[in-house]
């Protein structure tokens, strides 16, 4: 049976550099009080609580709309139904007065969570911030305060040459493969938890949606693209098949969703047509004249842009029509292989790219966006001399980023919540054991880039 690696608290000292890691055994050693705010739809945060409360924790969850009480709702749940503006007092109240330690939650971007964050970070409170694995399928994300851009790994390629680590040439052990697990659940899932919001948006008069449309309009959308998939399959399927059958020398620019926290907090773009002008318009001036660009859209994409439809229009006015390819789906590694590099806001599938010693072009602001692993020089540049990854140094960052911030499992099968729920301790040492890898100035760092 394959293995999945330990908490960097139960490896071998001359693994981790046990001298990263501090023990701060103080009122978080005994009994906690967790408090679980929007999770993943479906039961893993359900579950979670469960297993907390079975280690003899206090568990409380908060319900924003009838989604979240369909996914949860018991004698330990309640409903905040007030606006916006009083969120933050209302927490703060239920913090002091209930003894609350640790706050749980998936996302930190959610208007909800950021500003629970902001509120409760002063008072000491344990952040537990949960997101989809920066290395799908087989992980999941779980970091202390932030994720993603606000991510605490460090950017300094001197922390990953120097981490004890990059001393030892063994890999981590394999993570409990999710390969080829049916998606069919967390589908129904996303399906009944919004059906559940609309209908019981009067009960919850004041909930805010974090999503950038109206959940019924989305809904017409994705039915529409439904009744297309077929087509759209067999499209991708042709066009990626006559990519390689005509050996075109392409770069590959993945689009992401508009609605994506990582677009619409971590990069200047509100839209990915912003993007595609800004890639579209530098490929015509600078790329070689013999390379094309292939565009593939997200395949989550719901439909309220016809992207394929903007993706001509700014080829048509860049004169480059005859140059750009769209992929409406398609697969991604049989693309990622013979591509020249890959253009990116800051896209996860970016690290599957530099799994292949691909160059990678970061349009926005994201993790693995480091001198010396990412192409750090313009994107005017980027088509004439892309730079490749330093090998050596992303193979010690990839080690890091799987110790410290992924954990084997998933959140819409039964099989990869098991693999969560089976390393409880994890959770339960938020506040005892504190990463110490962050640089001096790090946080401030951080504020400025944020504020800029």
């Amino acid at each position: 049976m394959a293995r999945y690696y330990k908490h960097p608290a139960l490896l071998s000292p001359e693994m981790t550099g046990r001298s990263a890691l501090s023990i701060d055994i103080g009122k978080h050693s005994k009994e906690r009080h967790f408090l679980f705010l929007q999770g993943p739809i479906g039961p893993f945060f359900k579950h979670l609580g469960q297993a907390l409360r079975a280690n003899s924790h206090r568990v409380t969850r908060i319900n924003f709309n009838a989604g979240d009480w369909l996914d949860w709702h018991d004698r330990n749940s309640q409903a905040f139904n007030k606006p916006l503006s009083a969120w933050q007092d209302y927490l703060t109240h239920l913090v002091k007065t209930e003894s609350v330690t640790d706050l749980m939650i998936y996302g930190d971007c959610r208007p909800l969570h950021a500003l629970a964050i902001e509120c409760l970070e002063p008072l000491n409170v344990n952040i537990h911030v949960f997101e989809e694995g920066y290395v799908r399928p087989d992980y999941i994300t779980y970091e202390p305060r932030g994720v993603n851009a606000r991510s605490g790994l460090p950017k300094d390629p001197e922390f990953y040459q120097e981490h004890p680590l990059a001393k030892h040439e063994d890999e981590l052990p394999l993570p409990v493969s999710l390969q080829g697990i049916s998606k069919s659940s967390q589908y129904f899932g996303a399906f009944f938890y919004y059906t559940f919001v609309f209908l019981g948006a009067p009960f919850f008069a004041h909930y805010q949606n974090h999503r950038i449309w109206p959940i019924f309009q989305e809904a017409l959308s994705w039915t529409k693209r439904l009744l297309s998939f077929g087509n759209r399959k067999k499209t991708a399927y042709l066009t990626q098949r006559n990519l390689y059958k005509e050996r075109k020398r392409f770069f590959l620019c993945l689009l992401q969703l508009c609605t994506d926290s990582q677009i619409q907090n971590h990069s200047r773009y509100n839209t990915m047509t912003e993007f595609m002008e800004d890639t579209l318009h530098s490929f015509s001036l600078h790329a070689p004249s013999d390379s094309c660009i292939v565009i593939k859209n997200h395949p989550l994409d719901n439909g309220m842009n016809d992207i394929g439809k903007a993706c001509r229009k700014l080829s048509k006015k860049f004169g480059i029509q005859d140059r750009v390819i769209f992929i409406d789906g398609g697969r991604l590694q049989g693309l990622l292989r013979p591509c020249l590099g890959v253009i990116t806001v800051n896209s996860t599938a970016g690290l599957n790219a530099l799994d292949r010693g691909k160059p990678v072009k970061v349009m926005g602001d994201a993790l693995y966006d480091i001198d010396g692993i990412c192409h750090k020089g313009t994107l005017d540049d980027f088509w004439q001399n892309p730079t490749p990854p330093n090998q050596k140094l992303y193979k010690n960052f990839k080690k890091c980023l799987t110790l410290y911030c992924l954990l084997n499992g998933g959140f819409f099968s039964s099989v990869g919540r098991e693999l969560i729920l089976d390393r409880i301790e994890r959770f339960e040492q938020c506040g005892i054991i504190k990463n110490e890898y962050n640089s001096p100035h790090q946080d401030e760092e951080r504020d400025i880039a944020h504020a800029s």
